[in-house]
């Protein structure tokens, strides 16, 4: 996978999304692509999950997938992994280099929609437990958590995917307060 042009958002719009105030690649209108696109655009995603385990891009990424075609890339999951948006089908994938120049391709969620409302819904139950809790706190929350993704999209905690992952850490402790410090809610 190759990064080939950067995407840029129409300015002048009424958006308060995080791409709102920078130029669009026009894709055509009966494409998939457009639709993500604009979602980005009009709606935005949410500017980062509590912890740190997604950031929004400042700019918006057009990539290359052997499986998926083209990919609009618009955020990260930690130091060598990319989300991005298949415009063959609207799903969020997480691009994750394994070794120099390969990579592993993985849902994330459904639907860029499905995606921020997953992202939403974990920064909206912060502040989840403190580092001196009981286990059974940690696990608690996790499942709270858990429970909430998959109303809003089941297919996303299948094992090891990005938001397994988020509540597997969680469980584990790794999301106490004091732990995710100022990078709360961005």
């Amino acid at each position: 996978m190759e990064e080939s042009e950067t995407l840029m958002t129409e300015s002048g719009g009424t958006s308060s999304g995080p791409f709102q105030d920078r130029r669009i690649v026009y894709l055509d209108d009966d494409d998939i692509g457009a639709s993500a696109a604009a979602y980005l655009v009009q709606e935005g995603v949410p500017p980062l999950l509590v912890g740190l385990s997604y950031v929004a891009a400042d700019t918006l990424r057009v990539a290359q997938s052997p499986t998926r075609g083209e990919l609009i890339c618009f955020g990260k999951a930690g130091p060598s992994s990319t989300l991005c948006v298949a415009r063959s089908n609207g799903e969020v994938i997480q691009i994750v280099e394994v070794d120099s120049g390969e990579y592993e391709e993985e849902l994330v969620n459904s639907s860029l929609d499905q995606f921020a409302r997953s992202v939403e819904a974990v920064n909206d139950r912060y502040p989840f437990y403190s580092l001196d809790c009981d286990i059974e706190v940690c696990e608690a929350v996790s499942e709270e958590i858990a429970e909430r993704l998959r109303r809003i999209d089941p297919v996303a905690l299948e094992d090891g995917r990005f938001w397994d992952t988020v509540v597997a850490d969680m469980m584990m402790g790794d999301y106490a307060t004091e732990m995710i410090g100022t990078h709360a809610k961005g």
